[in-house]
This record gives structure tokens, sequence and C-alpha cells, in this order.
């Protein structure tokens, strides 16, 4: 084996050595958040829909089911309107093909749509607060008949006509006081005429009712 002096080794300068091209390599980035609009929602044929529902339908079981998601489907319904305006069709200086997907007309549908869904959002979530404040729920069903805190009150008034006894009429003195604070509470609610006109005519059975009961001696 030969030994060779230290003088006769080569020496390796590190600059001659083959580097990594960093600046060559695939640059990674970030995906952008993009500034869209709420995917679950959509427009077609003049009507909103949230994930294929039409919104008026899914407001009316949400008020009734899960009234907790009201006030995040407003704020959607805003986001949507607001969005809409970056998908307005518009034809470019350079070009005779429209960009974006939304007509004027449709803008105009869209806004007065989310307008009035949120209108009646903020009505179904007055509606649960007051509830909550003063103890009354106060609806109306699909044949205008009163919903006090979930009982049917003409449906129950029609039940004594044909079954009034004692008991029924402890408990018609009692629906009469609450529909009396419902007057006193509802004084400013959007639909006050409306309830004031039923409960006023409730009055007039229930004390038609009680006139018919038989005093015990």
């Amino acid at each position: 084996m030969e030994i060779k002096s230290l003088k006769k080794v080569r020496r390796v300068r590190y600059s001659s050595i083959a580097q990594d091209d960093y600046t060559q390599r695939p640059q990674i980035k970030a995906p952008r958040k993009q500034q869209g609009y709420p995917d679950t929602l959509s427009y077609s044929n003049r009507r909103l829909y949230y994930e294929g529902q039409e919104i008026g339908e899914l407001i009316r079981d949400t008020a009734m089911n899960n009234p907790q998601l009201l006030s995040p489907l407003a704020n959607e319904l805003e986001a949507f309107r607001k969005n809409s305006l970056k998908r307005r069709k518009k034809r470019t200086f350079w070009s005779r093909k429209e960009k974006g997907e939304f007509s004027d007309d449709d803008l105009g549908v869209i806004f007065s749509l989310c307008d009035a869904y949120i209108a009646r959002i903020s009505e179904f979530i007055k509606q649960r607060y007051d509830a909550t404040t003063d103890g009354l729920s106060v609806l109306f069903d699909e044949n205008n008949q009163l919903i006090l805190n979930g009982m049917n009150i003409h449906a129950f008034l029609e039940n004594c006509h044909d079954n009034l006894n004692e008991k029924s009429c402890i408990f018609l003195k009692g629906i009469r006081a609450r529909l009396e604070r419902v007057l006193n509470n509802k004084s400013n609610s959007r639909n006050f005429d409306r309830i004031q006109d039923v409960v006023l005519e409730l009055f007039t059975e229930i004390d038609a009712l009680l006139a018919k009961t038989p005093k015990t001696d």
C-alpha cells in the first residue's frame, strides 16, 4: 500500500461540490381562502334554496323544530345577498361575452327574497324571545286557530261544548286569564291586530260557556 504525502492529496473546494438548486424546487403555497358565498345557498327559477330545500319551507320547519338555527341562517342569507353582487353579469371592454351569473333582474329578486326571509326570521326570533320572557307563546295554525303555549284553544273550546263540567270550567277561567295577559303583553307585536280579533272572539265564547256552567250548592 502506497502512502501518499499530504501535499499530494487532492484538495476539494466546497464550491465545486454539486449543490441542490433550491430555487428550482417547486414552491408549495398555502391555498388562498376564497372570498365566496355560502355553498349551501343557491338561486334557481326565482327561488332561494338551502342545500336543495326551499328557504321558505326551511324557515317554517326550523322555527318549529330547531329555532336556534334561525340566526345562523339569517347570517348566511345576508352574506349571500352581499356576495351576489360579485356574480353580476357584466361585459368587459374587449370582449362581447358576458361574465358572471346573475342578471340585474336576478339580483332584484335575490335582494327581495333575502330581505323578506331575514324579516321573517327576525319575527320568529322575537316571538321566541317574547315567549321566553313572559311565558306566553302565541301562534296560528293553517286554519287560523290560536295555539297558546302549544295548546289549541279552539279545539279545547269545542270539546267543552260537548262535555262541560266543573273541571273544564276551571280550565276555561285559567285560559281566559292567560288570554288577558296575551293582550297586555303582545301590544307591540306586529300581529297584534290579528291576535286581538281572535282573542276577543274567544272571550265571547268562553264567557258563554261559563254562563252555562251548572252552579253547585
